[in-house]
């Protein structure tokens, strides 16, 4: 049973039962279903265009039943992390090609240190990919757009996405006005010494800042 599809037994079964040793088709089935109890998916297999419904009622109700459920979806910041080092997995792209430009600023900004880079870069991975389709070029857009609106929220954030090659325009001051710098609050402070590293959390009111720890 290990080389027999699905559709090739449903055929079998079938004729089986028109020549009258239906009393064979249980035994049948039981020795596929062992054979490939791990492996067993949907009962309609739409994939397969030669054979994507299953006709016998008996076959049908023990596939259903011993269907294995599908996996949990892959989280998006995963898959984007996937793409950033080179596991380009075909369901993985549209995934997350159907991203909207809101759908990636929530998922930005909710992301903080380490993790952050590898997302962002890898949701901007097909701005490098010279024959990109159209679906791949509109993941770049969104995420640029997510980005350009993540650095228009402060200037800290604006120099933040500025790796990421985003430009943030200075927002220019009324005519006679002189620019006024954000007020900026240390909240903590850890001094660096050998082998470690410093840490410092500012706070700039009525601001998210981007990617801090």
């Amino acid at each position: 049973m290990t080389y027999v599809s699905r559709g090739n037994l449903d055929e079998a079964i079938e004729i089986l039962r028109i020549l009258g040793f239906a009393d064979k088709v249980s035994e049948l089935i039981a020795s596929y279903v062992e054979t490939h109890r791990e492996h067993i998916g949907p009962v309609d297999e739409h994939a397969n265009p030669f054979h994507p419904f299953i006709k016998d009622d008996e076959f049908r109700t023990v596939l259903t039943a011993a269907a294995v459920p599908p996996p949990p979806p892959k989280p998006m910041k995963n898959i984007l992390t996937d793409l950033y080092q080179g596991r380009l997995a075909q369901d993985d792209i549209d995934a997350v090609c159907a991203l909207s430009a809101d759908d990636l600023y929530a998922l930005f900004s909710g992301l903080r240190g380490e993790e952050l880079y590898p997302v962002v870069e890898g949701s901007s991975l097909f701005r490098r990919v010279a024959n990109a389709t159209d679906r791949q070029k509109a993941l770049t857009t969104h995420a640029l757009e997510a980005l350009k609106r993540i650095g228009g929220e402060s200037a800290i954030n604006a120099i933040r996405v500025k790796k990421f090659g985003v430009q943030i325009a200075e927002a220019k001051p009324p005519d006679g006005e002189s620019p006024v710098a954000p007020k900026l609050t240390i909240k903590a402070c850890r001094v660096a010494t050998a082998g470690s590293i410093s840490l410092m959390a500012i706070a700039v009111p009525g601001c998210t800042v981007f990617g801090t720890v």
